[in-house]
């Protein structure tokens, strides 16, 4: 019979890679509510300073709680957040116009404002159901990376 370590040696690699999105012992995912204005734009920004939202987060409620040696994070530049701001209402107008061409589940509509009540009740709003509205942030999301490959293949080429 085999030896314990030679079935690990043989079935297990030397090192396993770490889980992606796996919390630690003690931390888990939270959900908070932000308005999209404000969370996109504030991510382009972090992004754009070579970190992320969360540890952003992280660092203001390390400092909020009064945590030894916590300050607060670096703040973007106005520059960057005119930048972040205009690149959040350009990628919000094209989600809009991509949601307004795709069938909402929701209500039935095939193009254009979602409608409101029921059966003979239902009247026009000016807005735009959840599910549609992810569809086509996905979309986007989903053509945009497709752009971003191609233009790097064509580049090692």
């Amino acid at each position: 019979m085999e030896e314990w370590s030679e079935l690990i040696a043989v079935h297990a690699p030397e090192k396993i890679p770490a889980v992606p999105n796996q919390p630690s012992y003690g931390r888990r995912k939270r959900g908070l509510l932000f308005w999209d204005d404000d969370f996109e734009s504030s991510k382009y920004a972090t992004e754009k300073m070579g970190s992320s939202p969360n540890p952003q987060f992280e660092e203001f409620l390390a400092w909020f709680m009064r945590r030894p040696g916590a300050e607060l994070p670096e703040r973007p530049t106005q520059e960057l957040i005119d930048e972040a701001d205009a690149y959040w209402a350009e990628r919000k107008a094209r989600i809009r116009e991509r949601a307004l061409s795709i069938k909402c589940p929701s209500c039935g509509v095939e193009r254009g404002l979602c409608m409101r009540g029921k059966g003979k009740g239902k009247h026009p709003t000016e807005e735009i159901h959840m599910p549609r509205v992810i569809k086509a942030t996905k979309e986007l999301d989903s053509e945009a990376k497709g752009q971003a490959e191609d233009s790097a293949a064509s580049a090692d080429e």
